[in-house]
Parts: C-alpha cells; sequence; structure tokens
C-alpha cells in the first residue's frame, strides 16, 4: 500500500507535468501559425478534462490510502506511528492524518486537484486567457507535489513496525479537527484560480489586437473571478470562525482571538480576499483600476504560500505551528519565491499596457467611499503583515526575539477599520435630499452615539465605545438600506454581510468591555457568588474515555433561587502519552451570553477554579454564519455589483 500511494503521486506529478508542456507547446503552435485557433483550443479542452480527472485520481488513490493506513493503525506507515495510536477512536485516527505536516499537505494537494477540475469546468472553450491560466495553475499543482516528493513525503515505511503508536497530542483530539482544517485549507487552495487567472490575463492581454478583444477580456476576468473568490472567502470566514472558537473552548485561555502568528497567517488572505471582492466591484463599475484587481488577486494566492511557511518551517513559537523543520521551510520560501517573483514580475512588466489612455469615467460618492473603505482593508493586512513579520526579521538578522502583543494590532488597526465601517455606512445611506439627509444622520446620530455614551458610562474604553456605536450604526444603516429597497436576493445578501460585520462590532467590544474574571477556590458542597450567579460544588466525578481517564468537578449554577444549568470541567489524562490536559466547560446563559470555566488547581475536596462571564459572546459565532449565509444570497446572483 505505500508504494502504491508514493507511485500515485509521481503518476500525477508525471501527469500533469506532460499536460503542462503539451499546454504550452501548443499555445506556442497556434501562437506562431495563428492558424485553426477553434480546433487547437477544442482539442486542448478535450484534454484538459482528462488530465483533471486523472491527475485527481492519481492524488485521490495517494490520499485514501494515507486515511486507510491512519484508520486501521498500520504502523508500517512511519507516519502513522507518530499519530496514531490502538486507544484512540476512529474518527481521531482519520482526522490525525491532517494534524500533521505530512498529511495536511497532501490534503493540501489533494484540494488543489480538485480545484483543477472546478477550474476546467469555468475555461471558456474559446478562451486564450482561459487555457495560459490553467497551464499555470497546473504547474503551481506540480511545485506542490514536487515539495511533497522531496521534503514533506508520508509515505515513508517502518522496516520492523511497533507495536504501539505514540498517538495524536491530546489538545488536537476535537471533534473540530475533523472540519476545521479542510474547511480552512479548501479556502486557501481556492486563491489559486484567482490568482491564475490574474497572471494568464497579464500574459495574453498584450497579445489581443484590438480594443473590443482587450475589453472583452477584462468582462471575462472579472466574470471568472466572481465565484471562486467569494466561495474563497466564504469558507477561509467559516474556517476562521471556527478556529477561533475551538481556542475559545480548548485553550482554556479564556479568549478567542489572540494575534497569534498562525492566526494572522488566515487572516491575512481573509482581508487580501475581501479587498479583491470589492476591487472588482469598482473595476466593474468604474472600468477602471485593473491593476490593483490583479495585484490584490495575486497577494491573496501568495499570502496563503507565506501562511504555509511560517506554520510549516516551524520558525514561530505558537500553539498551532508544527515541529521545525529548515528545510520544509526553505522548500515553502523558495516556492513563493519563484511564484512571488513570476506573478510580481509580469505584473510590473505588463501594467503600463493596462494604462490606457482614455478618459476616466466620473467617480460618483459612492465610488469613493468604496475606494477609502477598500485602502482601509489593505492598510489592516499591511499592520497584521508587519506585525507578524517584523519577530522574525528582529529573529533571523539580529539574533533578537521580540514579541509583538495584542496592544499593537487593536491600536493600529483600530482607526482603520473605524474609518472602513464609516465607508460602508456612507455607501449604503441613500441622500435624496437635504431633509432626508438631516433625518438619516440624525437616526445615527442617536442611536451609535446613544450605545457609544452607554458603554462609556459602564466604564468601557473609548476604543470598545466606539466599536459598539460604530455597529450600531452599520446595523440601522443596512437594515433601512433593506427596507427601502425592492425584495431582492442582491439587497437581502448585502444588509445580512454588512449587518453581520455591525453585529461583530457590538458583540466583540461588549464582551471585552464588560467580560468578568475571577479564581474561586470551592470546598464540598460549598456556595460561591461569581457576578450575578451563584456556583455550587458538587462532588468530583471519575469519567472514563476511549484513550482517557478523567476527574469532572461539577457546578451547579443558579440565579438567585431559580437553577440555571451545570458546568461540568474536566482534567484528562491521556493513555498512550501520559500527557493531562484541561477541559473547559461553558454554560450559556440567556440565550447570547456564557459562564466559561477552568479547573486552576484539585485537592482532597478542595478545587480551584477559574470562571469568566462573557456577555454576548456568543454574537460572534452568529454573526460569522449570517456572513457566509449572506455571501451565498449573493453568489445566487447573475450579476454581482454594488
Amino acid at each position: 500500500m505505500i508504494a502504491v500511494g508514493h507511485m500515485s503521486l509521481v503518476c500525477s506529478l508525471a501527469l500533469n507535468l506532460a499536460f503542462s508542456g503539451f499546454l504550452i507547446y501548443q499555445l506556442y503552435f497556434w501562437w506562431r501559425k495563428k492558424t485553426e485557433m477553434p480546433q487547437v483550443f477544442l482539442g486542448l479542452y478535450r484534454v484538459s478534462n482528462i488530465v483533471s480527472l486523472g491527475l485527481f485520481f492519481f492524488v485521490s488513490l495517494s490520499f485514501f490510502i494515507l486515511i486507510y493506513g491512519f484508520y486501521q493503525a498500520d504502523y508500517t506507515f512511519l507516519l502513522v506511528s507518530k499519530y496514531v495510536s490502538n486507544q484512540q477512536p476512529w474518527y481521531y485516527r482519520v482526522s490525525a492524518v491532517w494534524g500533521n505536516h505530512e498529511g495536511s499537505m497532501l490534503l493540501w494537494v489533494w484540494l488543489l486537484a480538485l480545484t483543477q477540475i472546478l477550474f476546467t469546468g469555468i475555461i471558456k472553450k474559446d478562451s486564450l486567457q482561459s487555457f495560459v491560466s490553467l497551464g499555470i495553475a497546473s504547474l503551481v499543482v506540480c511545485s506542490f507535489i514536487l515539495y511533497i516528493l522531496s521534503a514533506s513525503d508520508p509515505f515513508l515505511a517502518f522496516i520492523i513496525p511497533p507495536v504501539q503508536g505514540r498517538g495524536l497530542t491530546p489538545l488536537l483530539q476535537d471533534p473540530l479537527l475533523v472540519i476545521h482544517p479542510p474547511i480552512l485549507y479548501f479556502g486557501y487552495v481556492l486563491t489559486l484560480i484567482p490568482f491564475s487567472q490574474a497572471t494568464g490575463f497579464l500574459i495574453t492581454y498584450t497579445f489581443l489586437e484590438n480594443k473590443v478583444e482587450k475589453e472583452k477580456a477584462k468582462k471575462e476576468l472579472l466574470q471568472i473571478l466572481k465565484w471562486p473568490v467569494c466561495i474563497a472567502w466564504m469558507f477561509l470566514t467559516l474556517g476562521i470562525m471556527l478556529g477561533s472558537y475551538w481556542a475559545y473552548y480548548e485553550l482554556g485561555w479564556g479568549g478567542y482571538w489572540f494575534w497569534d502568528p498562525v492566526e494572522n497567517a488566515s487572516l491575512l488572505p481573509w482581508l487580501a480576499l475581501l479587498a479583491l471582492i470589492h476591487f472588482r466591484i469598482l473595476a466593474d463599475k468604474q472600468k477602471n483600476y485593473y491593476g490593483s484587481l490583479l495585484f490584490t488577486a495575486i497577494l491573496a494566492f501568495l499570502l496563503c504560500i507565506l501562511g504555509t511557511f511560517l506554520v510549516r518551517s516551524g520558525i514561530l513559537s505558537s500553539v498551532h505551528a508544527f515541529a521545525q523543520s529548515p528545510e520544509r521551510g526553505l522548500f515553502i520560501l523558495v516556492l513563493l519565491m519563484i511564484w512571488g517573483a513570476f506573478s510580481l514580475g509580469i505584473l510590473a512588466y505588463k501594467l503600463p499596457n493596462l494604462q490606457e489612455r482614455q478618459l476616466r469615467k466620473k467617480m460618483y460618492l459612492d465610488s469613493i467611499f468604496l475606494l477609502v473603505g477598500i485602502n482601509c482593508f489593505l492598510a489592516i493586512l499591511i499592520t497584521t503583515l508587519w506585525g507578524t513579520i517584523y519577530p522574525l526579521i528582529m529573529q533571523v538578522v539580529f539574533g533578537q526575539y521580540i514579541s509583538v502583543g495584542p496592544l499593537y494590532f487593536e491600536r493600529l488597526i483600530g482607526p482603520f477599520a473605524f474609518i472602513g465601517v464609516a465607508m460602508l455606512a456612507l455607501i449604503y445611506t441613500d441622500l435624496k435630499s437635504k431633509m432626508h439627509k438631516i433625518k438619516k444622520i440624525s437616526f445615527y446620530i442617536i442611536l451609535g452615539g446613544g450605545l457609544f455614551i452607554y458603554m462609556m458610562a459602564k466604564g468601557a474604553s473609548f476604543f470598545q465605545s466606539a466599536s459598539g456605536g460604530m455597529g450600531a450604526v452599520l446595523i440601522t444603516v443596512m437594515s433601512l438600506y433593506c427596507l427601502e429597497k425592492p425584495f431582492s436576493l442582491r439587497g437581502v445578501g448585502i444588509a445580512i454581510i454588512h449587518g453581520a460585520f455591525g453585529l461583530f462590532l457590538i458583540g466583540a467590544s461588549w464582551d471585552a468591555a464588560f467580560q468578568q474574571v475571577d479564581t474561586l477556590t470551592f470546598k464540598l458542597y460549598e456556595k460561591k457568588s461569581f457576578h450575578k450567579y451563584q456556583l455550587i460544588f458538587d462532588k468530583y466525578k471519575v469519567t472514563q474515555g476511549v484513550n482517557y481517564q478523567g476527574v469532572e468537578v461539577p457546578l451547579e449554577v443558579f440565579r438567585g433561587s431559580v437553577y440555571i444549568g451545570l458546568l461540568t470541567p474536566q482534567w484528562r489524562l491521556y493513555k498512550e502519552l501520559g500527557q493531562d490536559v484541561q477541559k473547559t466547560s461553558q454554560l450559556v446563559i440567556q440565550g447570547i451570553s456564557q459562564l466559561y470555566v477552568v479547573i486552576q488547581s484539585m485537592q482532597k475536596g478542595k478545587v480551584t477554579v477559574k470562571v469568566w462571564y462573557r456577555p454576548l459572546i456568543n454574537i460572534l459565532w452568529i454573526s460569522g454564519m449570517m456572513m457566509i449565509l449572506g455571501l451565498i444570497f449573493l453568489i445566487r446572483r447573475k450579476k454581482y455589483d454594488i
């Protein structure tokens, strides 16, 4: 099985390399002869379908052989022996495939192969731009398969396999490991489509002979970029949301986002895709800004490779990072440099050809506001990128170990986020007359200003109060926008997405301002007061899992004389690793707030716990799901505009 899995990867590489070479040869032949273009393109289209399916078959064969080895706990696989034990439940054995470096990269390549099939399905049969883009995508897939075969082979074998494996790290033995990495990775790899489309457009644009063909190519670019960008952003949103929730209840740190460098690595392409979505709208509206559109399309994919380098090289100190492997990190860094130099070099060389001498359309206020908002997204991206890589630069160049804390990100990102939200509010405010303008702005000031003053009076900081106030304004703007327009999926989708972001601002600022935390020590059956609640410690309970033993600390929760529920934090000891891990407990209170408990220490008849009250915390997860729902409404539209 190991040999079959390895050979399937070799076959997939050979097949895709042969196809890329054939594609380049056919396009070169057409470029020299300039004849029989329909026949050449039709032949390429048929071959590309066969090759994409063949590639997916070979990569899938390798991937599912590895999954089967993990499922069966086949210790002839060196990788299986490191991350699987006999005691692990089957679903953790399967999800352990992407809980390590080699397996996660094979998942990445499998998703790339799936993306190449999707790419082949959306290209136009008579478009030179589409086939050049497909050739670039094929070469990218080849480079990652070559990386796996050279530096990250998951099909290494034991001559004498062990009887027992090491097992998966306890923090990764969680149901979200099953779905979080595949969702996040799919968002990453879908950025391949806008990247290859942007570079393919740049290469072929100067071959076009007249203005009509050039305008057709631009229109084709905007049309093809529509759904891959939106779906990539949707999967990244869902992946980031699941990751933040996982960190919230698993790490026991009482938070959901810590500006960890690896967390930032997923945020960076999310911001780039957000800017790309809005640049696409602006380019379609103004028939301009194609250079910025192409740059953000390239940037999103390069940031995904950068994130892979940061996570896989081991250069970062993070709970998310994989074990240190300089060789692997160097290979990914080389890939980043090659594809970055190739795409950005073409952009710099071809950009003057896009700056055609034509009278620009007059920019209306909504387009100006949109452009300012996009620049705010990019400013947040640059700030986050610098805060992430600056410690690495200091470490590599000067040998100094420094860290950039949350204060840096919050203080620098805050003003840009504030301006960006203000621009969103202005874009969707229909100012028909002076009186209408006065009434609407007065309404916004009353609601947003009222929440701002209330939060300040309750002890929130200026930044927290301003974020809450802007969130209220944005929700109000989008509600009025939806009510004033005739019903349409477009209007509903826009209102949900942007209103959800306003809801997120309120939830995040309220939770940061008014959360309560305390450390309580209980004796058996003792009652303690915390915030508006009373907690009573019942006796310990011993729990038994498939591969762990644990102690549960039941805490009954009352509000006055009303019983609310039961908190059940645990302390687990995993048999195969001899490692203990705390399991937090969250109890939903009043629908959208939570009590959050972590065990600090246990003694005979006494326990010390750390307790948080997290007001409106569930709004964060609700707002994320609302963004995804709104985007689904927009994707169903044939025309995607403001």
